[in-house]
């Protein structure tokens, strides 16, 4: 029998999510399984080509998000801690940018 070695009770779910890992890097498709006050476990594919931080965007619009640090990867599913402080604050600038966003930037373009 497994104890739990977790400092805060996890809660199954089902949150698509999208995950922003860099500048450059295409959004990728994932499932929140599960998640607690201090990290989740998502299933997604190709987990060796997630890095050590990255952005869970929880909305097509870009907010709510979380900063994360990569904990365990295995096949098909990674774990990880929700980053904390100012660090979690502040929206990285990589190239995702929110559907209101991409739509200002047509709207003022030049004819």
């Amino acid at each position: 029998m497994r104890i739990e070695s977790r400092g805060h009770q996890r809660r199954q779910v089902h949150i698509p999510v999208k995950v922003e890992a860099g500048a450059g890097m295409p959004l990728r498709d994932g499932v929140v399984l599960d998640v607690s006050e201090s990290g989740a476990r998502l299933a997604i594919s190709a987990t060796e080509a997630i890095p050590d931080t990255f952005t869970i965007l929880f909305s097509p619009m870009g907010r709510p998000f979380r900063r994360c640090r990569l904990v365990w990867r295995n096949s098909g599913q990674i774990g990880v801690s929700f980053i904390t402080g100012d660090a979690a604050s502040t929206f990285p600038q990589h190239s995702y940018q929110p559907p209101a966003a991409q739509a200002e930037q047509f709207v003022s373009a030049p004819l």
